[in-house]
């Protein structure tokens, strides 16, 4: 009897002491890529540069500052922007997402300049697959906004003033012989009648 009672005890024990995994799971199933895509907000690839605990909520989110180098879906994604996601696994926050590595990033939400990523949403490590599929559903992409804004600022356009060919050396050289000439003519007149006549 005691022995099963100590039995007893340590199941006990080892069920109230071992992690629940199911507690700390995000409950929402992922969706297929595609209907992924399709409801998100914005779509990006980029490089973590720094991940941050929010002190605006005491650390319960995390930000990740991510440079983009490759947008496929969204408005105003620059190179640089900042994506918050719940620091923990169970409120759906992104797993594995480390500094220096590069991603997919599927936002949901974009508040006040700051993209919302939640792991079931398809944020992800980015490979040559996951990127033939993104092309192959959203396009090629494009350049970040202010990349694409500076490339236009940047291109100078030249204006031509005249398109008119250059005047040849005869109609230059012609009135100023004219010109000349008419000069002579008046110099020989006016010498021709000025004379005193005989008487």
């Amino acid at each position: 009897m005691r022995r099963l009672m100590v039995i007893v005890l340590l199941a006990l024990g080892w069920v109230a002491l071992s992690p629940a995994t199911a507690a700390y799971a995000c409950d929402t199933a992922s969706a297929p890529r595609a209907k992924q895509l399709d409801q998100a907000e914005a779509v990006f690839t980029g490089t973590v540069k720094q991940v941050t605990a929010d002190p605006a909520d005491a650390g319960m989110t995390t930000l990740y500052v991510v440079e983009v180098d490759r947008v496929f879906k969204g408005k105003a994604v620059n190179t640089e922007v900042t994506v918050s996601s719940p620091a923990k696994k169970g409120k759906c926050g992104l797993v594995g997402v480390k500094k220096g590595n590069r991603y997919l990033f599927v936002s949901g939400q974009v508040t006040k300049g700051k993209f919302q990523a939640r792991s079931f949403q398809g944020t992800q490590a980015i490979n040559g697959e996951v990127r033939a599929d993104v092309e192959r559903i959203l396009g090629e992409g494009a350049p970040p906004a202010d990349a694409q804004e500076q490339a236009t600022d940047d291109s100078a356009t030249t204006t031509r003033v005249d398109d008119s060919s250059a005047p040849s050396v005869a109609n230059m050289v012609v009135p100023g012989l004219v010109l000349a000439l008419i000069g002579c003519l008046v110099l020989v007149l006016t010498r021709f009648f000025g004379r005193p006549k005989r008487s």
